[in-house]
């Protein structure tokens, strides 16, 4: 049926210059180029032409829209950045650019760096595929038939990671360049950066813990200490309380920042565990200390407003670290027991997986050498 569907309409296309084509050679060549022009019907060509000038209209229109929004986003926060660190955005191509682009305006970055207690700060919009709206149209579709084994890659968010500095004032600098900005690690953090504690919007709890896997190793704590829409996910509530709510002042703060962005504040977490479940030893070991904040797409310049007071918060953390106000937290031996022992379990997750794949591999190995000795 689909196929004489098909056939009929090649034929409707053929049928179109039937004229054309049935006019004897030696009565076309006596004809001018205009009245075979006149002579001959142009209609699936031009409605080609339509259709591909629509595609082009539609790729150009999708990018600029993510442009438009990238724009209304990132623009006003590095203005609000330009007193909070020394440098902004990228040097691409010899002049600085605000942020970079890649895969057709669907992943924007924007990095900043040069502050005392900060060693950078990245910012990552993610962005559905505008410029290809019938592709969207399918991963929807897809995503709602098989919604337990598609990932949804159309959701738009804004990723931000804060990363602490935690280089000495009194440091040499080295004249290596390699050793200049060297890697942070866990081993190179001290105890106070290692745990995991984290504010969560309840209505998106269940895909932050699946989308990340340091909140996967914490459960999750209710408080009224915090507005209504939230809960704690943290390894220790001595933690979350001592680090965000140290002071009343800080309280009322912190209670005012996350109600104005509960509309799309998904999750604001410090962690040191890696946001990917490692699946080797290296992967877990090479995490580092970092405030991960995830929220929905902002969808009008108050919510950038609150975005940029939430970021001010966020670095305002390490500031507090750096001046030494959560040590007496870090004094409790328990605590910092604990802390110890939850990574120490997951290493040992992650190790007896590696195991189990090595066992697994050298079964193959062992059953891929038996068929061939058979043969």
């Amino acid at each position: 049926m689909i196929f004489g569907k098909i056939t009929s309409y090649f034929k409707h296309i053929e049928a179109l210059n039937a004229e054309y084509y049935s006019t004897p050679y030696n009565v076309i060549s006596k004809k001018s180029i205009f009245e075979r022009i006149a002579l001959y019907n142009f209609s699936f060509e031009t409605a080609m032409l339509l259709v591909i000038a629509l595609m082009f209209l539609v790729f150009h229109f999708g990018k600029n829209q993510n442009t438009k929004i990238t724009n209304a986003i990132l623009l006003p926060i590095n203005n609000a950045m330009y007193l909070e660190f020394g440098n902004i955005g990228f040097n691409y191509r010899m002049k600085k650019v605000p942020y970079i682009t890649e895969h057709q305006n669907t992943l924007i970055t924007s990095f900043f760096s040069g502050r005392k207690h900060v060693e950078s700060m990245e910012i990552k919009i993610h962005l559905s595929s505008r410029y290809n709206p019938l592709g969207l149209l399918m991963e929807r579709l897809m995503k709602t038939v098989l919604s337990g084994i598609m990932e949804d890659n159309v959701e738009e968010f804004v990723e931000i990671t804060i990363k602490p500095n935690n280089v000495s004032e009194s440091a040499k600098v080295s004249n290596t360049a390699g050793d200049l900005f060297p890697a942070q690690t866990r081993s190179t953090l001290p105890k106070k950066y290692q745990f995991v504690s984290g504010i969560v919007s309840k209505h998106s709890m269940t895909s932050s813990r699946n989308n990340y896997y340091y909140l996967r190793t914490v459960p999750m704590i209710e408080t009224p200490r915090l507005p209504q829409e939230y809960v704690f996910m943290t390894e220790n509530n001595t933690l979350s309380n001592g680090i965000f709510f140290k002071n009343q002042q800080d309280n009322e703060r912190l209670n005012e920042v996350l109600d104005n962005c509960k509309w799309f504040l998904k999750s604001f977490t410090i962690t040191d565990l890696p946001d990917e479940q490692p699946i080797l030893d290296t992967d877990f070991d090479k995490s580092s200390s970092r405030i991960h904040i995830v929220l929905k797409l902002p969808k009008n310049q108050k919510d950038v407003d609150h975005l940029i007071e939430l970021v001010q918060y966020a670095l305002s953390i390490y500031d507090d670290f750096a001046a030494g106000e959560f040590v007496k937290i870090f004094m409790n031996p328990n605590l910092l027991k604990k802390i110890d022992s939850l990574r120490a379990h997951e290493k040992s997750n992650v190790l007896k997986i590696m195991k189990d794949v090595e066992v697994e591999m050298k079964k193959k190995e062992l059953e891929d050498k038996k068929q061939q000795k058979t043969k």
